[in-house]
């Protein structure tokens, strides 16, 4: 989900949200290894900060690791 509809939408009917997050330059360079074309200023684009100040159930960090390490931490906190 990116929009404060969406999180208003998927909260209201009792679904855990989460967040995961990594810093503005570890996403630019995944992005740049997938072979995208990256401008630095879209992170300032409403899809990518309306939900900035939201409260989520579980905030996980995905700044080391790639997507593997991701899945290992969402496994440990899915317990």
């Amino acid at each position: 989900m990116r929009f404060a509809n969406d999180y208003a939408f998927l909260s209201g009917r009792g679904f855990l949200t989460w967040r995961i997050e990594a810093p503005h330059e570890v996403r630019l360079a995944r992005m740049r290894a997938r072979g995208q074309d990256v401008d630095p200023g879209d992170d300032a684009h409403r899809a990518e900060t309306e939900l900035d100040h939201q409260e989520f159930d579980r905030v996980l960090d995905n700044s080391e690791g790639g997507v593997e390490l991701l899945y290992v931490n969402i496994e440990r906190a899915l317990g």
